[in-house]
């Protein structure tokens, strides 16, 4: 597949304090025009976005309208009032496209997809733990229950309640993490990414 680099001024530093700017990514360009926008995604590192993800679209319209950092704007969506249906009817509209516009394909890697948690943090040189074995949470563990910041304790697996430090195992440690991979970076501030931040990175 012909591939070449797309407008890289930074390396997916969306949503933080003092980055470049917003909509920034680091992604590759297919000029072959059968393939899809969707298809063109590393899913291992961003996530296409749809209904489910309602936090991030939310910090999305935020970001868009920054007149100061915002890249890659949507053709047709104005930056002082856009709503979020305008992004998701636009979003929508382009995961089939296979349109050879580059500044287009930007547009939608920006504003219809967002960087997981795992590549967030390895933008931070923090690298995720990946062990399946319980022994390789061990650590993490021990961390956990010596840690008094109770807005950071994982949630149980059923019901609203927060796992007690003294109460975690590795294995609920392993699983959340697991989960968590998969989820989009919202926000420095989002409960999931510090949470991620504290337990699911190599320790």
């Amino acid at each position: 597949m012909n591939k070449f680099l797309a407008s890289v001024a930074g390396a997916g530093g969306v949503g933080t304090a003092g980055a470049l700017g917003y909509g920034i990514h680091d992604g590759w360009f297919s000029s072959e025009s059968q393939t899809s926008f969707k298809s063109r995604i590393n899913k291992e590192e961003r996530v296409i976005l749809d209904e489910a993800h309602a936090s991030v679209w939310k910090q999305l319209l935020t970001e868009y309208k920054d007149k100061s950092k915002a890249k890659h704007l949507i053709k047709g969506i104005g930056q002082d009032s856009p709503t979020e249906q305008e992004f998701k009817n636009w979003c929508s509209g382009k995961h089939e496209s296979t349109s050879v516009d580059e500044s287009e394909f930007n547009s939608y890697v920006s504003w219809c997809t967002r960087e997981n948690l795992i590549t967030k943090l390895k933008g931070k040189s923090k690298n995720w733990n990946h062990s399946t074995e319980n022994s390789g949470w061990a650590k993490a563990k021990s961390s956990y229950n010596s840690n008094e910041t109770e807005d950071i304790r994982i949630p149980a697996e059923s019901g609203n309640e927060k796992i007690a430090k003294d109460a975690i195992t590795e294995e609920q440690l392993k699983n959340y993490c697991k989960k968590a991979s998969s989820m989009p970076f919202v926000s420095d501030t989002d409960v999931d990414f510090k949470r991620s931040e504290k337990w699911c990175v190599s320790q």
